[in-house]
């Protein structure tokens, strides 16, 4: 019996395999092949849309993410279409928490996308979530400015 276990990317491919039998007289050939596939790494539960009131802030942690295969992964995060975090965003990768702080009225109303791209070095998956910011009462408005007193004076 031959166990096969592959355990790294090197190991990913299709291998012919070849088994000659034989009974002393007569022989016979039996082949057939072996592929090794990598599952792209995935996390445990979905990606949820996120609500932030302007001016406040708030936290949202990623779900546990893997690899099937057990391989190595990094994460890179950027807001959709572009190579960085928009600038109310940050990113802790210690903790795998975002801390979101929309503070500029002109966010209001507004939904952003966020990409994860989790990558094992040979397959690259990309999740997506939305922050949507919302106004209410105490926050700042989205009003024209007025003068507080005649600049004539």
């Amino acid at each position: 019996m031959y166990t096969i276990a592959p355990s790294t990317s090197a190991d990913i491919g299709s291998f012919k395999i070849e088994v000659l039998l034989t009974d002393g007289s007569l022989s016979s050939i039996y082949a057939f092949t072996i592929t090794v596939v990598n599952t792209a790494p995935t996390f445990s539960s979905s990606l949820t849309a996120q609500n932030v009131t302007l001016t406040n802030t708030i936290a949202y942690q990623l779900p546990t993410f893997s690899d099937p295969e057990g391989n190595t992964l990094t994460l890179d995060t950027m807001e959709k279409g572009q190579s960085y975090l928009p600038s109310f965003v940050s990113f802790d990768s210690n903790s795998w928490t975002y801390k979101i702080n929309p503070m500029a009225s002109n966010l209001i109303g507004t939904t952003t996308t966020i990409e994860i791209v989790l990558s094992d070095s040979v397959l690259k998956s990309a999740f997506y979530f939305t922050i949507y910011v919302n106004n209410s009462a105490g926050s700042i408005p989205n009003t024209a400015p007025i003068f507080a007193s005649n600049p004539e004076d």
